[in-house]
C-alpha cells in the first residue's frame, strides 16, 4: 500500500492556523468532542514532518515530547546544536524527502505545518490527503492555513465529521 502525505491541522473560520503571534488559545477554547478523531488518526502515521517553529513550539509543551514512538523530520536551515534525539533535521530537498520515505514501507505520513512548511508541500504538489478541523470562530490577523504560488489541485471529500462546534473535513486528492 502506497504511503500518503497527509496534512491534519485545524483552522478557524477566517482560514488562520495560529494568530500572529502563534497564540492557539482560540482552539483550544472551541468546543469540541475530546481529542476530535486525533488518537485513531495517529495510529494511522508513523512518521511526522513539521517546520522548524513548530519543532520548536512542541517542545515548549508542558509535556514530553509527543512523537517519540514515530520517525520525526524538521525541515529547516537552522538545525538546533541539540535536538531531541528521535528527530531528524533536514535542509533541503522537500521532494527527495517524501519520495525516499514513500519508497520505504511504513505508514502514512503526518504533515503537521507551520504555514511556510506547507506552502512549499502544497508548491511541490506533496500534499495527498488533508483532513482540516474547522473552528467557528473568527481571529483577523494571523498565520494563514494557505499561502504562496501553488498550482490547482482537486480533492475529493472522503468524509465529513463533526466533533460539537467543530467540524472536520478529510478530503483526498484526485
Amino acid at each position: 500500500m502506497k504511503r500518503s502525505v497527509i496534512l491534519y491541522i485545524a483552522a478557524s473560520l477566517d482560514g488562520k492556523i495560529a494568530k500572529k503571534n502563534g497564540d492557539l488559545n482560540w482552539l483550544y477554547q472551541t468546543e469540541n468532542d475530546g481529542d476530535n478523531g486525533y488518537y485513531a488518526f495517529m495510529k494511522q502515521v508513523d512518521t511526522t514532518i513539521m517546520g522548524r517553529t513548530t519543532y520548536d513550539e512542541v517542545l515548549g509543551f508542558d509535556v514530553p515530547f509527543p512523537y517519540d514512538d514515530y520517525e520525526n523530520y524538521v525541515v529547516t536551515s537552522h538545525a538546533p546544536k541539540e535536538g531531541h534525539p528521535e528527530v531528524t533535521f533536514v535542509d533541503g530537498d522537500i521532494v527527495h524527502l517524501v519520495e525516499n520515505l514513500k519508497e520505504k514501507e511504513g505508514k502514512d505520513i503526518f504533515l503537521i505545518g507551520g504555514g511556510n512548511l506547507i506552502t512549499q508541500f502544497l508548491e511541490k504538489d506533496l500534499v495527498d490527503e488533508l483532513i482540516l478541523s474547522v473552528a467557528p470562530v473568527l481571529i483577523g490577523e494571523g498565520v494563514p492555513l494557505f499561502s504562496g504560488n501553488y498550482l490547482e489541485k482537486r480533492f475529493k471529500l472522503s468524509e465529513l465529521r463533526q466533533y460539537k462546534d467543530l467540524v472536520q473535513m478529510h478530503y483526498v486528492a484526485e
